[in-house]
């Protein structure tokens, strides 16, 4: 293994429902390791198996292997790269999860959809960014892996969201940033104007 991976976390791929068992032994041989999971249900007096959140998957921060390789923990299958190799997950990516995780906000699993770019300003997920998928009188964030192309979705209030500035050298830019600018007004129009932009709007409902 390259030891520019060293302090970078990657996704590694697990045996089905193994999620925690590779965690806790991971952990025993010195990695940092994130296996978000969702909290454990409970009916009455009995407590229910928890959730992960990406199933099938755990994530790992390298180190120099001092008690034995990630790859030979059981359980694992391979990391979750092009040929089995370890892919860096973008560290960013990683610290949303880690926010999203720490903010109490209900959760769920979901898949990469698209949707329109958005950053966080405000509560307890200012600063993250993510795909804004629905938008009524609350908006629907993905906070995703673009590696495993999974994601958790998560809830939050209208007056936190923000489209991103979308970069001209995309195909169809200002469509995309009309329809980001549509979405949000969506969420803002009642309680506020909309906000105005450019002729090309692509108007919710219309084609």
């Amino acid at each position: 293994m390259s030891s520019e991976l060293f302090g970078r976390w990657v996704a590694v791929q697990v045996r089905s429902r193994s999620e925690q068992m590779v965690e806790v032994l991971l952990r025993h041989k010195g990695y940092e390791v994130l296996a978000p999971c969702l909290p454990e249900p409970v009916w009455g007096n009995r407590r229910g198996r928890p959730e992960p959140l990406f199933p099938g998957y755990v994530f790992c921060k390298l180190c120099e292997p001092s008690q034995g390789l990630v790859v030979a923990t059981p359980g694992v299958l391979r990391f979750a790269g092009p040929g089995g190799r370890p892919e860096p997950v973008p560290s960013d990516e990683i610290a949303a999860i880690q926010t999203v995780l720490a903010s109490g906000l209900p959760i769920r699993p979901a898949a990469m959809q698209p949707g329109c770019a958005v950053e966080l300003v405000a509560g307890p997920l200012n600063g993250c960014r993510g795909t804004l998928v629905e938008c009524t009188t609350r908006g629907r964030v993905l906070i995703g892996v673009s590696l495993l192309q999974r994601a958790i979705s998560v809830v939050v209030e209208r007056e936190w969201l923000q489209p991103l500035p979308v970069k001209p050298n995309l195909p169809q830019s200002r469509n995309f940033a009309a329809q980001t600018f549509d979405l949000l007004n969506l969420c803002r129009q009642a309680s506020g104007p909309v906000i105005p932009h450019t002729k090309s709007r692509i108007r919710a409902g219309k084609r």
